[in-house]
């Protein structure tokens, strides 16, 4: 499975959101998420984003994953 995953702070600097696509390998869509969190930032959304993907992966019996990041620091 393919997770793209990314975290945005919001204008409103007391919220943040991140998000989440999955798709097979033939890129055909699985599954995905949005979630708006409160004070945070670009890292950390990106990190929850990603931990939250990989939790919903394994929950679905996907086992085997390659994920893309845009976040030095998260990786």
């Amino acid at each position: 499975m393919i997770l793209n995953v990314e975290g945005s702070p919001l204008t409103n600097p007391r919220k943040a959101e991140f998000g989440g696509l999955v798709k097979n390998h033939e890129g055909s869509f699985q599954l995905s998420f949005y979630r708006i969190v409160g004070i945070s930032n670009v890292v950390h959304d990106d990190i929850k984003a990603l931990l939250i993907d990989i939790e919903l992966c394994w929950q679905m019996g996907f086992k085997k994953l390659l994920w893309f990041l845009d976040s030095l620091h998260g990786i």
